[in-house]
């Protein structure tokens, strides 16, 4: 078990200092030609604006140019000639879009170069009075586009040098303190990720946008820990609870409006995500025990949706929720090493690296679910390549999905003891309750839909996989161990199927110590707890009890079978997808307890 004060917590010294360490020193500004005509809406509408020749500069506005002729050679040959004859002129012909990726590039560069980073106090005192709200629209809105076009076309081909210099270009914004806390404000807002604003928090958040949103709270968090006469102490705290809550009350409108239209639907992206955890890690630990509560509460409210609409629906904004209780209940007092390494890659680094650069990958970086992840690739057709498969990776972990687990599931003790110590902030046995039933989420929807997509099902398995590896871990509570002893039978889908697995874990000498514990923090004394323990084990670890619950769950299935007169049942009527293979699995256990059973008597 893990231990730790209420103190202040701090990110490692890789992600709390300077926030220049996030980047390489070699920032390429190649001038890579683009082939993709969709980089001018991009760029071309603001460097009009702002780089159309004065008439004060030249007077003699240049003839016009020639009249298109056939051949692209040729028609750029006149078109340089035009511009040859009149004097330079600084926008780029329409039907040369590579022409404004070259010039973004080069006018971030300079500014890069010679205004945010020169040496000169007034120059740079200039630059800082000049920036305005117009200015901060414009990048913003670069950002969010160079954003967006990047992850339509999985790559950043034809806008490399542009994403070079936009990221040094957001991080000197930054660093620099060029832009004043009012200005970052109007920033983060114009970006959409502001923690202040009134505005919904999206789900999908691209690492770009993220960047700024990281490189902001850091510098802000770092100024109020090294000035101690700063008034505003723990604002920056205050902006990553706002965040998470924001957050969270955006996932559970999501997941309460049951909507069904997965191929539309927002989600969450892996970036997103590992952010949220990283700055999760720069609170204090009230606040991070704060934050779990409200996460479990959040699980208690889910689970109240009537239990027809939510086995109906495709649980993938759910499984999120799910990745997020999962991860803290491992993680929760230290982050993993691999997850600060990940953000600082994905937001940080994997925009910085030249194309044409050996043994330097620019690939997103996290723990792959390569069980769901790849047959959802492989059975995606072409015509849904651009869509559903959009968002890459789809299905991920925020945790190594093959733990080293000898024989009890290692979780973070603090997160136990979150979890257990007081019934008055929350109920343990409902949580556990409400976790067990959200595992049958989506487990109809084979049912109710005319045509499951690879999404669909992916998102299915996915919440399912999540689900399973979490109540692994959950120690059981008072309640649960009380049903065994009782030896209930009425038991809903999912209380079966859990029961196969911790029936014989309750009298396993590995895990019994363990639940002893677990049960003294939920508030039983040592005694009661051994004697619970004892009695438990004793009826439902014995292959009568596996009978029992077999012939119990076959004769519920029975129960919802139709009747059969002159005319066939509709496929409906008939039990769905998961109500088999919960059938397969008792009836594997009962054999597999029968075989032991006769072969000890033997």
């Amino acid at each position: 078990m893990k231990q730790g004060s209420d103190s202040q917590e701090t990110i490692s010294s890789s992600s709390t200092s300077d926030s220049n360490t996030f980047y390489e020193d070699d920032f390429s500004t190649s001038e890579e030609s683009s082939e993709d005509d969709d980089s001018e809406p991009i760029l071309g509408h603001w460097l009009e604006e702002a780089l159309s020749p004065c008439d004060s500069v030249n007077t003699t506005p240049p003839p016009p140019p020639p009249p298109r002729v056939d051949g692209i050679l040729e028609s750029k040959r006149q078109r340089e000639a035009s511009v040859g004859e009149g004097g330079p002129n600084l926008v780029p012909d329409k039907r040369e879009p590579e022409g404004f990726t070259t010039l973004v590039s080069n006018v971030m560069n300079f500014f890069n170069a010679h205004l945010l980073t020169s040496r000169n106090n007034t120059i740079r005192a200039i630059t800082k009075s000049g920036f305005t709200q117009e200015h901060v629209t414009m990048i913003a809105q670069l950002t969010k586009d160079l954003d967006r076009e990047c992850a339509r076309v999985d790559n950043d081909k034809g806008y490399t040098a542009v994403s070079l210099a936009l990221a040094r270009f957001n991080h000197n914004l930054v660093a620099t303190a060029c832009l004043s806390e009012q200005l970052q404000d109007f920033y983060l807002t114009a970006l959409g990720v502001s923690p202040t604003s009134t505005d919904p928090w999206p789900l999908t958040v691209y690492p770009r946008s993220l960047a700024v949103l990281v490189s902001v709270l850091l510098r802000r968090q770092q100024q109020e820990r090294a000035d101690e006469e700063i008034t505003n102490i723990g604002s920056s705290d205050s902006a990553v609870i706002a965040v998470w809550d924001k957050f969270l009350k955006r996932l559970r409108a999501a997941i309460e409006s049951c909507e069904n239209k997965t191929e539309v639907m927002e989600d969450v992206n892996v970036e997103h995500m590992q952010v949220l955890m990283f700055l999760f890690h720069g609170l204090r630990l009230t606040q991070k025990k704060g934050i779990l509560v409200k996460i479990c509460q959040l699980v208690l409210d889910v689970a109240q949706i009537e239990r027809s609409l939510m086995e109906k629906t495709v649980p993938l904004t759910l499984s999120r929720l799910v990745l997020v209780l999962e991860y803290l209940l491992h993680f929760f007092y230290d982050p993993p090493m691999q997850l600060i390494e990940q953000v600082q890659h994905n937001l940080f680094t994997s925009h910085t690296i030249p194309v044409d650069k050996e043994g330097a990958s620019r690939a997103t970086k996290y723990f792959a679910c390569r069980e769901v992840e790849e047959n959802f690739r492989k059975s995606l057709p072409v015509p849904e390549t651009a869509e559903a498969g959009a968002v890459k990776p789809r299905f991920y972990h925020l945790c190594p999905p093959d733990p080293n687990i000898q024989e009890v599931v290692k979780i973070d003790g603090l997160a136990v003891s979150v979890l257990l110590g007081r019934e008055d902030v929350l109920n343990y046995n409902q949580l556990y309750n409400s976790c067990i039933k959200l595992l049958m989420a989506g487990s109809q929807c084979d049912k109710t839909k005319d045509k499951l997509s690879p999404l669909d099902t992916s998102a299915m398995h996915y919440h399912f996989l999540l689900l399973w590896r979490l109540l692994s871990c959950l120690p059981p509570s008072v309640e649960y161990v009380q049903l065994l002893r009782d030896t209930a039978l009425n038991m809903g889908r999912a209380h079966v199927l859990h029961t196969l697995r911790w029936a014989p874990r309750i009298g396993h000498k590995a895990y019994s110590s363990w639940i002893q514990d677990c049960l003294v923090k939920q508030g039983l004394s040592a005694a009661d707890a051994s004697e619970l323990l004892k009695t438990a084990a004793a009826f439902s670890n014995t292959s009568r009890y596996d009978v029992m619950l077999a012939m119990g769950y076959i004769r519920d299935q029975i129960s919802k079978l139709p009747c059969i007169a002159t005319n066939d049942p509709s496929p409906k009527d008939l039990p769905g997808m998961s109500d088999i293979l919960i059938l397969d699995a008792v009836v594997a256990k009962c054999q597999v307890s029968l075989d032991d059973t006769y072969t000890k008597v033997t």
